[in-house]
């Protein structure tokens, strides 16, 4: 008897699965990078943190844990501009009308991309390869209204 495994279309690996086929289909090699959360407050690493990690003109996102360090790796292709944003924490950044909060990934890849902390002093380097971005804890107010 043969054993089937069905995989539903909707899962964050299929879909990741067949934007990468569509990149090969085009001939555009996707290109790694990192993104880093890091507390607005005091700076630390935000160690097991959900981020959604959304393509401008994809629908939907992708959602991913920080590992011990905070970071996490995804390979986009390099044309592509990326949005990302915590999912229990509120993350920081200035939100204004007429912004384009999408920071391109090639950006990212040769540059490195800090995004301007809005909710505390703490800093971070702009370091090649990385997307940092900052973080506070939320209330249950906040979350509620996200």
């Amino acid at each position: 008897m043969r054993s089937a495994r069905r995989v539903s279309i909707g899962t964050p690996a299929v879909g990741i699965m067949l934007f990468a086929l569509c990149l090969q289909a085009v001939g555009e090699a996707p290109v790694q990078i990192q993104i880093r959360v890091l507390n607005a407050k005091n700076g630390e690493r935000v160690a097991n943190q959900k981020v959604s990690v959304g393509i401008k003109g994809v629908k939907g996102a992708t959602e991913y844990t920080t590992d011990a360090e905070g970071d996490i790796s995804v390979n986009l292709p390099p044309e592509a501009e990326v949005f990302a944003a915590t999912e229990w924490w509120t993350t920081c950044r200035k939100m204004e009308s007429g912004v384009d909060p999408y920071v391109p990934v090639s950006k990212v890849f040769q540059d490195g991309v800090t995004v301007p902390n809005s909710c505390g002093k703490a800093k971070s380097e702009t370091i090649k390869g990385k997307l940092v971005i900052f973080a506070e804890k939320s209330s249950l107010w906040k979350l509620f209204q996200k």
